[in-house]
Order: structure tokens, then sequence, then C-alpha cells
């Protein structure tokens, strides 16, 4: 029970990464759009287009990663050998025996959580070049700024 447990809980998590990168990645690409109907062509401008084309490609990666993730933690074979107390099952870390090199577990682990986080900073920067871009009420940018 607590092995299939275990699978449950890190599917979850990757299928929520995935989410939220997806969702995030519509969100920057939308913004990424409008923002470049509005620029004019000054530095400025290809700055924050900058930004945000940045953010959907972390945002895009945190997603593949977090699938890929989720797939080479299904693929690792559950076998069930007969010991003398009965069966029970055992967890080969890969087909030929040996564990992944620990960058690819690395990867697999840390990485769509680490490109989410890179994602919504860049993202943030942004947002706040795109605010004083645009010619935001004096009051928004007060507000803005306060958090």
């Amino acid at each position: 029970m607590f092995l299939s447990d275990e699978k449950e809980r890190t599917t979850t998590r990757y299928v929520n990464i995935t989410t939220i990168a997806t969702f995030f990645s519509s969100v920057t690409a939308t913004t990424l759009q409008t923002s470049i109907s509005m620029s004019q062509g000054s530095t400025l401008w290809n700055v924050v287009n900058l930004f945000w084309f940045i953010s959907l490609v972390f945002s895009v990666s945190s997603g593949v990663s977090s699938l890929l993730g989720m797939t080479w933690h299904k693929s690792k074979m559950c076998v069930c050998m007969h010991s003398e107390c009965g069966w029970t099952l055992t967890v080969l870390p890969s087909y030929d025996g040996t564990r992944p090199p620990v960058l690819i577990r690395w990867w697999f682990d840390k990485a769509p959580i680490v490109f989410l986080i890179i994602s919504a900073l860049t993202f943030i920067v942004g947002l706040n070049l795109f605010t004083y871009l645009s010619s935001q009420v004096r009051l928004y940018l007060t507000v803005y700024d306060a958090f």
C-alpha cells in the first residue's frame, strides 16, 4: 500500500505542476501578444517582450519536464518476487537494475518547479516594466509598487 500511495502522491504533484505551467503559459502568451501589438519598437518594449518570452519558454519547459518526470516515475518496474515468506513487492529502479545518473534524477524531481519559479519571476519583471511603459494610472502604480 505504501508504494501505491507514494506513486499516487508523485503523480498528483507532477499533474499539478503541469496544470499550473500550462495555465501560466497561456497567460504569458496572451500578455506577450498584447505587448507586441502595443510596442512602438523602443528598447524598453523589447525588454518587456524579452522577459515575457523567457517566461513563456520556462513555463513550457516546466510543463514538459513535469510530464517527463511523471512518465519516468510511472515507468519504474514493479516485480513480484517469491520469497520464503510469501510474495513481496520489489521495485526495480530501472530496466537494467541501475539507478539513473544524479543529474537525470535531479532534472525529473526538481527542474519542473525551478523552471516554474524562474518563469514567474521573469513574468513579474516584465509585468512591472509593462505597467510603467503603458502609462497606467498613478494610483495603480502606487498600489502595484506597494506589493
